[in-house]
């Protein structure tokens, strides 16, 4: 299989390790990284908030999980399950999502060390920025920038080809 039609086939319940789904099991779980999207991220923040913003890390979190309901797998470990799901060949673009959802992994943890905190938004202040942006191995804020919007494009367009974006 090379997209997501093994989705489909959990939701009609032709997996046998599937206990149930609703027909709409898709659309909810989308809704409800949406919500989070909405809800979690910093107002005017979005281009900083690398976990729960447009393209952030639980864009991949949330298609690594559905992988596991739909396939009956116990994979707590986002990267683990979306090397399983490329293996599989039920991902699009496995490729591209698990590349991209690795550089923005290396950020938080950069991030993390950084502020010796549990932080999820670069900071929006331009000498904080900067920092975090030399330490990620970039010259430039702007060429950082860059990096970080490509990246999330990239993993957004494996979200919005794996869940309806209504």
């Amino acid at each position: 299989m090379t997209n997501f039609s093994a989705f489909g086939k959990a939701a009609k319940n032709e997996t046998p390790h599937v206990v149930s789904f609703g027909n709409d099991w898709k659309q909810r779980i989308h809704e409800m990284r949406m919500r989070i999207e909405k809800e979690r991220t910093p107002v005017g923040q979005d281009e900083l908030a690398i976990k729960t913003g447009r393209g952030g890390l639980m864009d991949a979190e949330f298609i690594a999980q559905a992988l596991c309901l739909a396939h009956g797998w116990h994979e707590p470990h986002t990267l683990r399950a979306l090397e399983r799901g490329r293996a599989a060949g039920v991902i699009p673009d496995a490729d591209k999502l698990i590349e991209n959802y690795r550089q923005l992994r290396r950020v938080e943890g950069i991030l993390r060390r950084w502020s010796y905190e549990g932080e999820t938004v670069l900071p929006d202040e331009p000498e904080p920025f900067y920092r975090v942006a030399v330490r990620c191995g970039f010259s430039t804020p702007e060429n950082f920038r860059a990096a970080l919007a490509a990246w999330r494009q990239a993993v957004r367009e494996v979200y919005a080809r794996c869940f309806p974006m209504n």
